[in-house]
């Protein structure tokens, strides 16, 4: 026998390590994939929570402007009619432009009526 035959691999084995190597490459792959969407999946998520936690803290800011101008349109109902013009006017003041206690309006709203 000649030295090529004895180092020229069986093909069953060459066809075993091929399969076995292709199988591999396979799931590899399909497990690469599912974690690329799970990842994906997650910084959905992570950007879904932001904007909750975002609205929530405009949504409380909100809520204490209101009861903060309820509170002050309580003591104004209390007020003596010589009292209310000067406390009315000084409140109307604190408001600001866009009533809500900003000195400017939002960017592309109309804002107040000038004199």
């Amino acid at each position: 026998m000649r030295i090529e035959q004895w180092l020229r691999p069986p093909r069953r084995l060459l066809l075993i390590f091929l399969g076995t190597t292709l199988t591999f490459l396979v799931a590899i792959g399909w497990l690469g994939w599912g974690l690329l969407q799970q990842v994906n999946a997650v910084e959905i998520q992570r950007v879904r929570d932001q904007l909750e936690r975002s609205t929530d803290l405009v949504a409380a800011e909100i809520r204490q402007k209101l009861t903060n101008i309820d509170a002050d349109l309580g003591r104004l109902s209390a007020l003596r009619q010589a009292d209310l013009d000067r406390a009315a006017f000084a409140f109307g003041n604190s408001l600001g432009q866009d009533g809500l206690g900003h000195d400017h309006p939002q960017p592309g709203l109309p804002g107040p009526l000038r004199e």
